[in-house]
C-alpha cells in the first residue's frame, strides 16, 4: 500500500510539475517567444512519460502488476 502510494505520489508530482513549468514557467520567465508552441508540448509530454517510468520504479515493477484490476 504505501508503494502505491509512494508511485502514485511520483507520478503525479513530476506530471503535474512538468505541465506548470511549461504553462506557467517559460512564460513567466521572458524566456520563451510564443506564448505556447510544439515545444512546450515536447516538455509535457516528456515529464510524464519520466514521471510514469519514475512511479513505477519507486513503486517496484512487482507492486505496480500486481494492482491492475481483474
Amino acid at each position: 500500500m504505501l508503494a502505491e502510494f509512494l508511485g502514485t505520489f511520483v507520478l503525479l508530482l513530476l506530471g503535474i510539475g512538468s505541465v506548470a513549468v511549461a504553462v506557467v514557467g517559460l512564460p513567466g520567465s521572458g524566456r520563451q517567444a510564443v506564448e505556447f508552441g510544439p515545444a512546450n508540448w515536447l516538455i509535457i509530454s516528456w515529464g510524464w512519460g519520466l514521471a510514469v517510468v519514475f512511479g513505477v520504479y519507486v513503486a517496484g515493477a512487482s507492486a505496480v502488476l500486481t494492482s491492475i484490476p481483474r
